[in-house]
């Protein structure tokens, strides 16, 4: 039987995860800490949540079990040291100028309210990315199939003004062609 066995970390302070997260889990959720490093998960995690620690700013240290990583809040300014397999990746409002870094294996990608540009970096086999409020000026990098919600970023406006008409309410594409 497949079980997950959770570890609650949120709220107490913490600077480390070191020595905290016993062999045997599979999901940690450590927010609202004040983590600097993601170091000292087992293999066995592969599900963590560290949003709302303002002190991270990197990836690095991360199991290379995780798959799906919650990390929105913190002051990430790269997506560098994330594991190969990982495939869900939550990490709006962060200070991430770039996508690179993202492994192949990434399927969806939120990552709103960030200072992006563009969306180079993007893997080809990403599904979804949820991107709204950046600074995104050109759709170039999003590769063919892909669902993108794109509201509020210089490129959602010139859309409007270019077709002279409203886009849908929701900043929502499937891409077929770049834009």
């Amino acid at each position: 039987m497949d079980y997950h066995k959770t570890l609650h970390l949120t709220d107490r302070g913490l600077t480390s995860l070191v020595g905290l997260v016993p062999d045997d889990i599979t999901e940690v959720y450590c927010t609202y800490n004040n983590l600097t490093s993601l170091e000292g998960l087992p293999d066995s995690v592969i599900v963590l949540e560290c949003g709302y620690n303002p002190l991270l700013t990197s990836l690095k240290g991360l199991s290379e079990n995780i798959t799906r990583l919650y990390c929105t809040d913190c002051s990430l300014t790269s997506l560098e040291g994330l594991p190969e397999g990982i495939e869900d990746v939550w990490c709006y409002r962060n200070k991430l100028s770039s996508l690179e870094g993202l492994p192949k294996s990434v399927e969806n990608v939120y990552c709103s309210a960030n200072q992006l540009t563009t969306l180079e970096g993007l893997p080809e086999g990403v599904k979804n990315v949820y991107c709204s409020n950046n600074k995104l000026t050109s759709l170039k990098g999003v590769p063919k199939h892909t669902f993108v919600e794109y509201r509020n970023n210089p490129i959602w406006w010139q859309h409007i003004r270019e077709k002279h008409t409203e886009l849908p309410s929701n900043g929502c594409y499937k891409i077929i062609e770049y834009l």
